[in-house]
């Protein structure tokens, strides 16, 4: 196998993945988002390595609390690190979104693509989030006690 027929695979194998409908509570818009392949994106070095620490780190002093540990994540970010975490949840939702799909310089009379500065920016951090949490699999992680 080369690597063109595994491309032509995993591709398949992503259009094949569980599609869920996400509400924006901002308008009550509804995306159509498929899980964030967060492994992937650490493997392939596209997470920082700081911004991975810090993630650790917060989770595991929030004690669950998912808003506070996102929250004290944000807090510790420098600039660079702002920037690097923008681009990474942009390039998640470039990944994750079906419909509508997320396109950089997508063309503005489509109507299946939206450019990322498009998004309104609550509605932009609401799917940052929905994406950073693992998706609908981030939900069950509460079920779980931090240490």
């Amino acid at each position: 196998m080369n690597a063109k027929d595994y491309k032509k695979l995993a591709s398949a194998k992503r259009v094949d993945a569980e599609v869920f409908e996400v509400t924006l509570p901002s308008t009550g818009a509804v995306w159509k988002l498929r899980e964030p392949p967060i492994q992937k994106f650490v493997l392939s070095g596209k997470l920082p390595a700081s911004l991975a620490s810090k993630m650790a780190a917060a989770a595991k002093n929030g004690n669950g609390d998912s808003k506070k540990t996102e929250q004290e994540v944000l807090e510790s970010l420098s600039p660079e690190d702002l920037m690097l975490c923008l681009a990474l949840g942009r390039d998640l939702l470039l990944h994750c979104a079906v419909e509508p799909r997320i396109v950089i310089d997508a063309d503005p009379e489509s109507e299946t693509e939206i450019s990322p500065e498009d998004i309104d920016p609550d509605d932009f951090t609401f799917l940052m989030s929905w994406v950073f949490s693992g998706g609908k699999s981030g939900e069950n992680l509460t079920a779980f006690r931090s240490e």
